[in-house]
């Protein structure tokens, strides 16, 4: 009896080439430091979330988060205008006394709002 070939799939995988190509003369996201806001001037922010962390709008989780939000208030004074929880991720629209009040508040919701959001 002969063995039959299986063909096995080519794509899925990194390979040379593979992606959508970068176009303009500065593909990517800048590096470049972000421009000075006022203070009551509103900013957008993504937070996404690793595909360990989970559905993000089970109940625990949810609860998680919004007490993780509370606490960025407190202790860093970030102001959450509005907030919407999706599957795999946050959007925020926060105010900050400025830059570092931004990234303390936004790194501390980020990182309270997966501790302690178990399965």
């Amino acid at each position: 009896m002969k063995q039959l070939v299986l063909p096995l799939k080519t794509w899925g995988k990194k390979r040379k080439g593979a992606g959508r190509p970068p176009t303009g003369a500065k593909a990517g996201v800048s590096h470049l430091k972000r421009a000075r806001f006022p203070e009551r001037h509103p900013v957008h922010v993504t937070l996404r979330t690793l595909p360990a962390a989970g559905y993000l709008r089970g109940d625990r989780r949810y609860r998680a988060i919004v007490e993780a939000l509370r606490e960025a208030k407190e202790r860093h004074g970030l102001r959450v205008i509005h907030y919407s929880v999706q599957g795999n991720h946050l959007h925020l629209l926060v105010e900050a006394g400025g830059a570092q009040s931004l990234a303390r508040g936004v790194r501390s919701a980020g990182a309270l709002g997966t501790a302690g959001a178990g399965p």
